[in-house]
């Protein structure tokens, strides 16, 4: 089965790193809200879309294991977590259209009337390692990016300057999303902060 989840949840785990912690009958997390929500938009009916972890949502997380011979237990377990976090990394660091020849947006002036097409994904993403410090846990740029931002980093610590990664590779889907809500949330003025998807540089 495709992997599902709205554009809402997949920005919060974006941020949080995906799923990091495992979770027992009883707990009360945020983590446990975006896990249900995960398990509705795959087509399992849970009821209480509470912060609680209960039988309901481990009897999803068990069809689940089930069906990907993963190992059954009583917890949100690691092997499961690291299952789905490689799901979730894919939806935010997709895989290169390779029957594009997409090379040349990277000399596109992209700007407010110049776009990318909507499967657009640079070559080989990857995640900055966590010596990088950034604003959202998962932060996808291309291998040569990542490189040059690791020397960067480390000639800033040397000389003692602190920064922060605060933007990176953003799927079209995300971009739509987060420019909605600059809009709805943000006044007037909100495009001033963010653009249109396929317009973002």
């Amino acid at each position: 089965q495709a992997f599902s989840m709205d554009m809402h949840s997949l920005n919060y785990l974006r941020g949080a790193g995906g799923f990091t912690h495992d979770l027992k009958i009883a707990d009360k997390t945020t983590s446990t809200i975006y896990l249900k929500k995960y398990w509705v938009e795959n087509g399992e009916p849970i009821k209480h879309m509470n912060n609680v972890f209960g039988i309901e949502v481990l009897g999803a997380l068990n069809r689940f294991r089930q069906a990907r011979n993963l190992p059954i237990t009583t917890t949100f377990d690691v092997t499961t977590r690291n299952y789905i976090n490689k799901e979730i990394f894919k939806e935010i660091c997709p895989e290169r259209n390779q029957g594009k020849n997409l090379d040349n947006y990277f000399l596109l002036p992209i700007n407010r009337t110049i776009k990318v097409e909507k499967d657009f994904a640079p070559d080989g993403l990857v995640a900055l390692p966590k010596s990088i410090t950034r604003t959202n846990a998962i932060a996808c740029v291309t291998k040569e990016t990542q490189n040059a931002l690791i020397k960067m980093s480390s000639a800033a610590v040397a000389s003692g300057i602190n920064f922060s990664v605060t933007s990176a590779y953003r799927t079209y889907a995300l971009q739509d999303y987060l420019y909605n809500f600059y809009k709805k949330y943000n006044g007037q003025y909100f495009w001033r902060g963010i653009a249109e998807a396929g317009h973002s540089e």
